[in-house]
């Protein structure tokens, strides 16, 4: 069995009904969160692929039920050295 479908399976096999939340922050977790009643997407704005498939997901699995949260990675190529951003003086 795929970890894509492992998960919702061991949720429904130890639960046994849908959670109140789920979090997720890769399409791997795409399948347990539309079984969730509320889900939480942790987007991670380094993976803008991650963040289409998922928006257009949430725009076809009840939308009012999905909160986002932006998160940036450190050592993503937005960032590629942290010295950058707090070289200046306060």
């Amino acid at each position: 069995m795929s970890a894509y479908y492992g998960k919702s399976a061991n949720i429904l096999q130890w639960i046994k009904k849908p959670p109140y939340l789920i979090a997720g922050d890769s399409p791997n977790d795409h399948a347990m969160l539309v079984m969730a009643e509320h889900k939480l997407w942790i987007t991670r704005l380094e993976k803008p692929t991650y963040q289409k498939e998922t928006a257009e997901l949430a725009r076809l699995n009840n939308p009012d039920t999905w909160l986002f949260g932006p998160v940036f990675h450190f050592s993503s190529l937005l960032f590629p050295d942290l010295k950058l951003l707090f070289s200046r003086d306060i």
